[in-house]
């Protein structure tokens, strides 16, 4: 039976900025949307992203900043960085938030909303393919250039790596995020696009992994 989990704020805590994870969707622009390419400044470059609908996606790259990629029909991505002031902590899974554009240092305000979940499968028994590291003994000719060309075997025992088969236990995990941001007017507060995404990440989540049993390769015989 699957089973649905709303994430708790401690769960959230843990999952926020984790791993760098972009949000794809698209950008539906009402109005020209003015932008500052360097934030890093005062002094930033004004440019504008004309009206209409375009590729997009959003990435809570870490504490400090939210990245807004938008892609053009040339596919041509300009980057807008909304800077998050210290202390403002924004959750990329789970809450509402709200920045400034004396904040982002952006000439527009920014109203977000994302909801995470997480959904679990069945638990599955199973036998995989493993590896683990044995000793053989391995012997090879030698052969002295000098007396005559001399030919003499040498063994000695090596690490090998072969392959061999163990019990599992595991069960899927399957998080999703959406995500919607309002643009607005930063004096007026009337909205000028809205972003909207998706992102779903699955992953196997092992309970019991057995010990890694294999064939016993045939001892060469010793000279």
């Amino acid at each position: 039976m699957k089973k649905t989990i709303l994430v708790l704020a401690g769960l959230c805590v843990v999952m926020t900025f984790a791993g760098c994870r972009k949000i794809k969707g698209g950008l539906d622009l009402a109005r020209d949307l003015p932008i500052r390419v360097d934030t890093l400044g005062e002094g930033g470059k004004l440019e504008t992203i004309k009206a209409g609908n375009y590729e997009a996606d959003v990435n809570f790259r870490n504490k400090e900043k939210i990245v807004l990629k938008v892609k053009d029909k040339r596919f041509f991505k300009t980057e807008v960085v909304l800077q998050v002031a210290e202390g403002h902590f924004i959750s990329d899974f789970n809450g509402d938030f709200e920045l400034r554009s004396a904040e982002s240092k952006q000439p527009f305000d920014v109203v977000g909303h994302v909801v995470g979940s997480v959904t679990t499968s069945d638990t599955y028994r199973d036998t995989e393919s493993c590896t683990y590291y044995d000793r053989e003994l391995v012997c090879r000719e030698i052969v002295t250039p000098d007396w005559g060309r001399e030919r003499r075997t040498e063994c000695r025992e090596e690490t090998v790596t072969r392959t061999g088969f163990q019990d599992v236990e595991y069960y899927y995990s399957t998080t999703t995020r959406d995500l919607s941001l309002k643009l607005l007017d930063s004096t007026s507060g009337e909205q000028l696009g809205a972003f909207t995404g998706h992102r779903g990440d699955s992953d196997k989540n092992y309970l019991h992994q057995g010990p890694c049993i294999g064939h016993v390769a045939p001892r060469p015989p010793r000279y």
